[in-house]
């Protein structure tokens, strides 16, 4: 696939990853990060392509690049918070995703990753009330369901 701009192949990219087709998502960026290297646009969706296949050493080295280029992205905040979970950076984690969450208070995506990692801590109670946030702005997020439920049942079994 040939693109004649940066935005062009992020534009691309972002559809395929709409459309949960992540490997060409990423083989598209990384064709369009050879042609134009370092672009913030192709950086940031080439980091949200990797943690979607599973490449969490990659998409933090893209990620941190692409937030040297803007620290107020809200997808990279998010999507470097959520690599830093996978990887068991939690400290980190909660940090980047709070900052996106003080940009964007009702990003849903957000709100699920730091619910995670709040549940991973033991910190029940503020987990539930990001995945009840969460719901309520978008209650047909299954991933956010399965996550809120686990988070009520480890609370009553703490209860109990």
């Amino acid at each position: 696939m040939q693109v004649e701009t940066a935005e062009q192949a992020a534009q691309t990219a972002n559809a395929k990853i709409q459309e949960g087709k992540f490997s060409l998502a990423h083989e598209i960026l990384i064709l369009g990060n050879d042609r134009f290297p370092n672009h913030p646009s192709i950086l940031r969706y080439l980091g949200v392509a990797k943690f979607h296949i599973g490449d969490d050493t990659g998409a933090l080295q893209v990620l941190y690049k692409a937030l040297e280029f803007n620290q107020t992205d809200v997808m990279v905040l998010s999507y470097l918070g959520a690599t830093e979970f996978m990887v068991g950076k939690y400290t980190e984690a909660l940090e980047h995703l709070n900052n996106a969450l003080t940009i964007d208070p009702n990003h849903v995506f957000t709100l699920v990753k730091r619910g995670e990692v709040k549940r991973k801590l033991g910190e029940l109670e503020d987990a539930i009330k990001d995945f009840d946030r969460a719901f309520e702005l978008d209650p047909t997020d299954l991933f956010n369901l399965s996550f809120r439920g686990e988070g009520k049942k480890k609370k009553k079994k703490k209860q109990i």
